[in-house]
């Protein structure tokens, strides 16, 4: 019987999810096992494309340049990029989202990089967001919520994987 190598399909399933959100912005938004089979030579295979998401080459580029402040830690910029993705009814309080945003970095962002999660990170902004009267434009939840998964799945598959290193390239690519 041939072996499967997971940590090679852990990194080629979310090299593929980052392909198709950052260079295509076309995906697969629900990416969970029941929805991928590994097939002989450590290929991955979707199934079920009923739940897909788009995302704008401008969003792409505005998302790079949010992950990129979020990495170096840019408070001031990473609030202005939140500011871009979110819906709102009236002003949100700029201080306190603010300093909700700045914990969140605090919390991360100085981790080993085999300690720093995404998923961790947009849940948290996620929930900041809410705290602070904000909603994610539908897409773009639609978007983090790929990620998310994708994440928890190769993490299954190889509790090393460094999303972060396998997202760098990406977010570089688009800042060109």
């Amino acid at each position: 019987p041939e072996q499967y190598d997971f940590k090679l399909i852990a990194a080629y399933g979310t090299d593929a999810v980052l392909e198709q959100i950052f260079i295509h912005g076309f995906f697969h938004a629900d990416p969970h096992p029941g929805n991928i089979f590994i097939l002989p030579g450590n290929k991955i295979c979707f199934l079920d494309f009923g739940m897909m998401g788009r995302v704008s080459m401008q969003e792409r580029n505005d998302f790079a340049r949010l992950l990129n402040n979020i990495l170096k830690g840019e408070d001031r910029r990473i609030l202005q990029g939140v500011l871009k993705f979110v819906c709102y009814e009236k002003d949100p309080d700029s201080d306190s989202l603010q300093r909700d945003i700045c914990d969140i970095i605090d919390q991360n962002i100085y981790r080993p990089m085999r300690e720093i999660q995404l998923s961790r990170i947009l849940e948290q902004l996620m929930k900041a967001l809410t705290a602070n009267g904000l909603r994610l434009k539908p897409n773009l939840y639609i978007m983090l919520k790929s990620l998310i998964t994708i994440e928890g799945v190769a993490h299954r598959l190889d509790p090393d994987l460094e999303i972060i290193a396998h997202l760098k390239p990406f977010v570089r690519r688009l800042r060109m």
